[in-house]
C-alpha cells in the first residue's frame, strides 16, 4: 500500500481499517445521526448538583432527548441498494455507472477526504437507494452518498 498499491476493506474489516489506533483510512464509523436541531441534553459535571433546563415541546423531543446518542445505527437486516460509481477512477474499470450490492448490519462510514483517498463507489441518494429488501427510512437517510 505505501507503494501505491490498493486497499478494499470488506464487511467488518473495514471497522479495523477505520479504527483510529490502526490509522490505515482516515474513514470513521459512524454513530447513529441524529435529528436536526436537537439541542444536547446537558449533563451535570462531578460538582455541580444542576443543569440548565430544557424545554422539551412534544413527545417526538421527549424521545429524541431520552434516546441513547452513542448508539450505533439501526441493525440493517440486508437489502440490495444501489451504488453510483466514479467511472473517472481506474479502480473502476469495466464497472457500469450503477451496481448492485447487499448491505447488512451496522457499519455506514463516512467519506474518505480528497487528498487522503477516492470513494471510488458510493451510495445512491436516500430516494433512489433500495433496489430491494428493507431498509428502514432513517438508515436510508444515513447511508445515502456515503461509500
Amino acid at each position: 500500500m505505501q507503494d501505491g498499491g490498493v486497499i478494499i476493506g470488506l464487511g467488518s474489516a473495514t471497522d479495523w481499517l477505520a479504527d483510529p489506533k490502526v490509522d490505515l483510512l482516515s474513514i470513521r464509523k459512524e454513530k447513529e445521526a441524529q435529528p436536526d436541531g436537537l439541542p444536547d441534553y446537558p449533563k451535570a459535571k462531578e460538582d455541580e448538583s444542576t443543569v440548565a433546563g430544557v424545554v422539551i415541546k412534544d413527545r417526538e423531543a421527549y424521545d429524541a432527548l431520552t434516546h441513547a446518542r452513542d448508539r450505533a445505527p439501526d441493525q440493517i437486516p440486508g437489502a440490495i441498494v444501489r451504488a453510483l460509481v466514479d467511472e473517472t477512477h481506474w479502480l473502476a474499470a469495466g464497472l457500469k455507472p450503477t451496481v448492485y450490492t447487499l448491505v447488512t448490519g451496522r457499519g455506514i462510514y463516512t467519506p474518505v477526504a480528497i487528498g487522503e483517498g477516492v470513494n471510488v463507489v458510493r451510495f445512491a441518494g436516500p430516494e433512489d437507494l433500495v433496489a430491494s429488501g428493507l431498509l428502514w427510512q432513517e438508515s436510508r437517510n444515513q447511508l445515502a452518498y456515503k461509500p
